[in-house]
């Protein structure tokens, strides 16, 4: 496809009527998601941002739990999150608008070079420049939260839609199995800049990833004492055992990266919080990390007490 071409067809209704994708729905539902998507597209055409962006998040709830079909499947979805990232816009949602125009991006890479401001004027030129705007800066750092580097410590997950994704058995089979995404998580510790390594064949459980994934926050990490922005990778979909692991990685390399700057109360704190949570579980798994989580307590209690005053 030309970059004119791809232009044309970024925000078109016309690129949505493709018959492979639609003809995977039902009859009502494609003709429901023609109507939704040309009546948006219309709402954002006018500036009327605040109604454009309810419609659009309607669609996007749609797309995640009803879509069906194959590649193709990925321009829709495309068309989508442009049209939320360009309400998002409207209303001054910056993050939530670089993120789903990210996200748009990753399912149709000639969005990269589409000018929105083309078409949408004043806002389409403010999301231009937002996503211009580069979250990672460079720091001298390598691109990943490695827990080696000397004064990095890693960010920590405060908060996160911890469910199980609703993905059928079919939409599994479709799933690239070392499909990846790969995020920044910026100096505020709020994930941005998605992108995914991996085939979009099944775009409906990745869309939910990234939508269960914007929703995170994050202690941000930190390189002597400051906090800045680095990548993370985590592999797609994000279920319930991908976000556990994720979270005990996370909280092993804080501690671990604590115990190595000698911040002893702070590694024994987080690591009798995550002793109590591993209380709760059972089998071989938690054993060993309760015996990892042990090793660490035992490291900040002889730390605390080398640097503890004589009596």
């Amino acid at each position: 496809m030309s970059r004119a071409r791809g232009r044309a067809a970024a925000l078109s209704v016309a690129a949505l009527l493709i018959h492979s994708v639609l003809d995977a729905q039902s009859e009502s539902t494609a003709d429901r998601w023609r109507r939704q998507l040309a009546e948006t597209r219309q709402l954002l055409l006018a500036g009327r941002w605040a109604e454009a962006e309810p419609a659009s998040r309607m669609l996007l709830e749609e797309l995640m739990a009803d879509l069906k079909g194959g590649p193709q499947a990925a321009d829709l979805v495309a068309v989508g999150l442009a049209q939320i990232a360009l309400a998002e816009a409207g209303v001054g949602r910056e993050r939530d608008a670089r993120w789903h125009i990210r996200s748009a991006e990753i399912f149709n890479p000639a969005l990269a070079s589409t000018p929105l401001a083309t078409e949408f004027g004043a806002v389409g030129a403010r999301l231009d420049e937002w996503r211009a705007m580069p979250t990672l800066k460079s720091t001298g750092l390598p691109p990943a939260t490695d827990s080696t580097i000397a004064g990095l410590y890693p960010p920590r997950i405060v908060a996160g839609n911890f469910i199980v994704l609703r993905a059928s058995v079919e939409q599994r089979r479709l799933l690239d199995p070392e499909s990846l995404v790969a995020f920044a998580i910026d100096d505020q510790g709020l994930p941005a800049e998605p992108a995914i390594h991996g085939r979009l064949d099944n775009p409906a459980p990745l869309l939910l990833s990234l939508e269960v994934l914007r929703e995170f926050r994050f202690e941000p990490a930190r390189y002597r004492d400051q906090p800045v922005a680095v990548l993370w990778e985590l592999p797609l979909p994000l279920t319930q055992s991908v976000l556990r692991k994720a979270l005990w990685e996370l909280k092993r390399s804080s501690i671990d990266s604590l115990l190595r700057g000698e911040r002893w109360q702070e590694a024994l704190d987080e690591a009798e919080a995550l002793e109590s949570a591993l209380a709760r579980g059972t089998g071989d798994a938690v054993i060993a990390k309760q015996t990892i989580v042990a090793y660490y307590i035992s490291r900040a209690r002889a730390g605390l007490a080398a640097t503890e005053p004589d009596s």
